[in-house]
């Protein structure tokens, strides 16, 4: 199979497209504003200048926040969560989420994510590898994670393409044909 996915998607999708179990099932993946999580713990212990590491922080400063007990969960329910992260997307260049696009629960709920994977995996990060080829998509625009925190992963994925193109972190909804065309030149790629 084929797998595309994006932020969150993209984060689990990694497990499976390095997983030993599902060796020789995934014929390609194409992972979008969504890097492993190990390959992110690796990435920011081998930079050599602060500023490679102070900078993909400074985008995902959101993680620390979301760590926090009980403010992100007020957050959200007092509404000004949503305008703030709009805010900042749009700011990017990105298109804001309606109002009512996702539940509550979907905002609240999806904390426990961050709090049940990022940390640990940034700290104690594991060799996660893969043969399969992967195209790594990094909008320039990204407000939450940086192009080469997606892109530098050669040493894990050794059959890596990177495309870094126009938009934002949602450009999956704001431009879904430059995915798709994306996807089939990667997928037609793979095929030969």
């Amino acid at each position: 199979m084929h797998v595309l996915a994006h932020d969150w998607g993209s984060i689990q999708a990694w497990h499976f497209v390095t997983s030993e179990r599902l060796h020789g099932r995934i014929a390609s993946y194409v992972s979008i504003s969504g890097p492993s999580l190990d390959h992110a713990g690796f990435f920011l212990r081998t930079r050599r200048r602060p500023g490679e590491v102070i900078r993909p922080l400074l985008h995902s400063w959101y993680i620390f926040y979301f760590h926090l007990p009980w403010l992100p969960e007020r957050g959200w329910r007092k509404g000004w969560a949503h305008r703030v992260f709009g805010r900042l997307e749009q700011a990017a260049g990105g298109v804001e989420s309606p109002l009512g696009e996702r539940s509550l629960g979907d905002y609240v709920n999806g904390l426990s994510l961050y709090r049940a994977n990022v940390l640990p995996r940034l700290l104690k990060p594991a060799e996660r590898r893969t043969d399969v080829p992967v195209l790594a998509v990094a909008p320039d625009g990204d407000a939450f994670v940086t192009a080469p925190l997606q892109t530098d992963i050669a040493r894990w994925a050794p059959n890596l393409g990177v495309r870094v193109v126009r938009g934002g972190h949602w450009m999956p909804r704001n431009d879904p044909g430059l995915v798709a065309r994306l996807v089939l030149e990667h997928t037609r790629g793979v095929a030969g």
